[in-house]
């Protein structure tokens, strides 16, 4: 393929810019008082040794702030040094605070390893910087620290380009893909199979399922390096779509090419199969297609399939699978148990919804905030507002802080059971609980108000209008549709 646009445009291309640049070293660490007073003309007498104190406060706290930085960026270089891994973005925006990432962040490091004689491993950290940015859906920060490398005359390699490509796909960014992958052949590099599935995935991720399977169709003729993600890519699509034939092809086609279905083939595969229905098959792949090829069954196997059924309200076969996990001796986890718990409030099975709940307590799972969310959402499509108001209840007892989530069951509840004056009144607590109230909430009682219909329940709408619209609360177009309509119903 050959190469139609140099990739140092990429930057420059309208619509495509990445170049996000961030502040040097010197200037994360700068200490830097305001200068004057804005140009507003001399300080009022008196006022300038006041300003003065203020710049020199302002000037002692940022270099503290700028020292604590350092020593972040010290310890995550330790690690480093120590593993190899940089666990980055996420601990090094909690250590060093929004903003303070990218290429300032990779020259504090660069000055770390050139103190400790470390610059042979300067290739490896920034292939580790730009692969757990674009991991983590940072692609423009991944952007400044490429160009940060090639600025310092550091040649990428083939495992900087493939995390390039990934983070690029992950972004939706086909067209960056596209771009990185020719930039691959004309710097003369040898594509490996990651290479060639990365792009092959970015078709896919950008609903193009045509020319992923033409470019696989290609690269199988023409014998470049292939694995099992390949393939796998593309029948995930197809699953998606509910083609369970596609995917038995694809599958097939794999192993004919002599690439052995690793657990996310066949996770792809049983989510395929369970779309279509066929449990008992589902149940076969797991004991036996997966045991044959030594794959070792996990907790994740099993959740993937369990969230599929979660979806379709299919506790039948959610209850077969996790009967599955027990014989075959996996130890559920607590995402397993969530989602049991999930699939049975949905199904309307608040029964056995609970005990899974409880199955999660009795495995020691402390704080399980989802597990009780979704029991109390689960009590509440049931209409079971008294086992809703103990389990509340419970959760204050097991210390748990109350969420948004959980407060809009409660108050749903309220509503669908006929206790609006109770639901307006938990309304009234929530800013004392630290939770926000959204707009969804709020239209919620108002629409309850407007349908009870009484004058009683059309003031009540208009005063919790009034306090929306006084204290700021979150309110959209419905919202102020409402309050419109409300008013009118009061006014005749």
């Amino acid at each position: 393929m050959g190469f139609v646009e140099p990739l140092s445009l990429l930057s420059s291309r309208r619509g495509v810019s990445c170049c996000a640049r961030e502040e040097g070293l010197g200037r994360v660490f700068e200490i830097e008082g305001r200068k004057g007073n804005g140009g507003d003309g001399p300080l009022p007498t008196g006022m300038g040794n006041l300003d003065s104190r203020a710049k020199n406060f302002k000037s002692d706290e940022r270099s503290r702030e700028g020292e604590q930085q350092q020593h972040n960026v010290k310890l995550l270089f330790k690690e480093f040094r120590s593993s190899g891994k940089l666990r980055y973005p996420k601990d090094a925006t909690k250590l060093l605070g929004p903003g303070r990432c990218g290429s300032a962040f990779m020259k504090a490091l660069l000055k770390e390893m050139k103190e400790d004689g470390m610059l042979g491993k300067v290739l490896p950290l920034y292939n580790s910087m730009i692969h757990a940015l674009g991991v983590e859906g940072y692609p423009n920060e991944m952007w400044s620290v490429f160009e940060e490398m090639q600025r310092g005359g550091i040649k990428p390699d083939i495992v900087t380009y493939n995390s390039l490509m990934k983070g690029f796909a992950k972004a939706g960014d086909l067209t960056k893909v596209r771009l990185v992958f020719k930039e691959v052949s004309r710097k003369g590099l040898t594509k490996t199979a990651v290479t060639n599935a990365t792009m092959i995935d970015a078709f896919v991720r950008n609903g193009d399922v045509f020319n992923a399977e033409a470019l696989l169709e290609k690269l199988k003729a023409s014998e470049f390096e292939l694995n099992a993600i390949a393939w796998a890519s593309i029948m995930h699509a197809y699953s998606q779509m509910g083609d369970l034939e596609r995917v038995e092809e694809l599958l097939r086609d794999m192993q004919k090419q002599g690439h052995q279905p690793t657990s996310i083939t066949y996770s792809i595969f049983m989510n395929a199969l369970l779309k279509a229905g066929r449990t008992h098959r589902t149940v076969q792949v797991l004991q036996e297609d997966m045991a044959r090829s030594g794959i070792p069954i996990t907790a994740d196997n099993y959740n993937v399939l369990l969230h599929q059924c979660a979806k379709r309200r299919d506790l039948k076969s959610a209850l077969k699978l996790y009967s599955t996990m027990e014989s075959n001796r996996v130890a559920p986890d607590l995402v397993t148990l969530n989602i049991m718990v999930n699939v049975a409030g949905k199904a309307g099975n608040v029964d056995v919804a609970r005990s899974f709940l409880n199955e999660s307590i009795h495995r020691g799972f402390k704080n399980n905030v989802v597990g009780y969310r979704t029991m109390l959402a689960s009590y509440g499509r049931a209409r079971k507002y008294e086992e809703e108001m103990r389990l509340l209840e419970e959760i204050q007892a097991e210390g748990i802080e109350l969420d948004l989530k959980m407060m809009t069951s409660i108050i749903q509840t309220k509503i669908e059971t006929g206790r609006l004056d109770e639901a307006i009144e938990t309304f009234g607590t929530l800013d004392s609980l630290g939770i926000k109230a959204d707009a969804f909430l709020a239209n919620k009682i108002l629409h309850a108000l407007q349908r009870d219909g009484s004058e009683s329940s059309i003031r009540k709408g208009v005063e919790l209008c009034s306090q929306l619209e006084t204290q700021r609360l979150p309110m959209n177009n419905h919202t102020n549709e409402l309050a419109k309509l409300l008013r009118k119903l009061l006014s005749n």
